[in-house]
């Protein structure tokens, strides 16, 4: 199973490197070849946005850049289905499960989306974290950035589901 953590800075116009020294790493839309988050096709959307993606990860050993040592789910435990009411694809809500970034990671991981906040002009950003299974586009939000963290905590923020996360 791979994931993925996407992060759009909202109005952003040039794109900036992250300059917060940690294991995570955060590559912009022009940064990375071969990368395409505009999924325009799909996510209509999100990648109609003005501002600048951002792709968050950690290099692992093997030198491959992913989310998976940063971000876990339980699959076992699924997001309240109820606020989902109006998506007919039942096996897409089983995709709904619990985000979760990795204790050793979430002191930094607050600090680089404050950071990615503070770079947009309307202090917004839209945050996808996803993993395989389901191309629907479901969007929550806004959500002010302490609340965001806070249901973060308590497995209330779903995967498969980008969040509009303001200061």
């Amino acid at each position: 199973m791979s994931y993925n953590l996407e992060i759009m800075v909202l109005g952003q116009k040039d794109a900036k490197v992250v300059p917060i020294k940690s294991k995570i790493k955060v590559y912009h839309e022009f940064e990375r070849e071969n990368w395409k988050v505009r999924a325009s096709d799909t996510w209509k959307f999100m990648s109609y946005q003005p501002g600048v993606w951002y792709s968050m990860g950690i290099i692992d050993e093997d030198d491959w850049f992913w989310a998976f040592d940063l971000l876990d789910t339980d699959f076992d435990k699924l997001i309240n289905q109820d606020r989902y009411n109006w998506i007919n694809d039942k096996d897409y809500l089983e995709n709904i499960t619990p985000l979760r970034v990795k204790k050793q990671y979430f002191a930094d991981f607050k600090k680089i989306l404050e950071y990615l906040i503070d770079l947009s002009p309307i202090k917004t950003i839209m945050m996808y974290a996803r993993y395989q299974g389901g191309d629907e586009e479901i969007i929550q939000g806004p959500i002010p950035f302490e609340k965001y963290m806070e249901m973060l905590q308590k497995d209330e923020i779903p995967f498969n589901v980008c969040s509009i996360i303001t200061k």
